[in-house]
């Protein structure tokens, strides 16, 4: 029935892809407020889709932001008394235990 179709044009949301059901509407079926109706679909629609790309630009930055401490703690140097008990092995750990 056309207050059916209404009905479900109004609640469709994002749930569902709205041309589906337009689709489906027979050709001369008139369907109350259908311009309203049609307006705020494709409103949400772009709303929803502005919102998708503002979430994928928080999480670009967010990934590029996480790259660089990655990059910048794994570069951080090694500093030199450590560096000498790292190379030298379990031979260097023992001789500095030994000068204790």
């Amino acid at each position: 029935s056309p207050r059916m179709v209404g009905s479900l044009l109004e609640s469709i949301g994002s749930h569902l892809n709205p041309l589906h059901l337009i689709h489906r509407i027979p050709l001369g079926m008139p369907i109350p407020n259908l311009r309203d109706r049609l307006t705020k679909i494709i409103t949400d629609s772009r709303t929803q889709a502005s919102l998708i790309q503002g979430c994928n630009d928080i999480l670009k930055a967010d990934r590029v932001m996480l790259l660089e401490r990655l990059h910048n703690d794994a570069k951080r140097a090694v500093p030199s008394h450590q560096l000498k008990f790292v190379q030298g092995g379990a031979a260097a750990a023992h001789h500095h235990q030994g000068k204790k």
